[in-house]
């Protein structure tokens, strides 16, 4: 059965009065009145067409930090593929393929050491604030 949360809302109201005036069971009425609208609809077996609304969203300074650092990542990887495929070519040698590869996996490593930093750091600011 699908039912929105205020038809659940309803439902639930008036299984508690029917439990508390019908069959006489105060106690088992304020259990069900007590029980969430999610986990009620869990018991009953009824899936909501809207589920909880308000779930928490991640704030925006977050969500800004998240796509500066995937912003960051993908110049990254931009930078060493650029460098990869100048180099690239049936005519490079040896050398040029190798300093090309070592460029990329510097660029690459400073990336992944900057990261761990900045993981770190994160770490530490959040014991701090415990």
């Amino acid at each position: 059965m699908l039912l929105t949360r205020e038809q659940l809302a309803g439902r639930k109201e008036k299984a508690v009065r029917f439990v508390r005036d019908v069959l006489g069971d105060p106690e088992r009425a304020e259990e069900i009145e007590a029980e969430s609208l999610d986990a009620y609809a869990r018991r009953r077996r009824i899936e909501l067409a809207n589920p909880k609304k308000g779930v928490s969203t991640m704030p925006a300074t977050t969500r800004q930090q998240l796509q500066e650092e995937l912003d960051q990542l993908q110049e990254a990887i931009d930078n060493a593929h650029e460098t990869l495929s100048d180099v690239y070519s049936p005519e490079a040698t040896r050398g040029a393929l190798a300093r090309a590869i070592g460029e990329a996996i510097d660029i690459l490593e400073a990336l992944a050491t900057e990261e761990e930093t900045d993981h770190q750091e994160g770490a530490e600011e959040e014991e701090e604030e415990e």
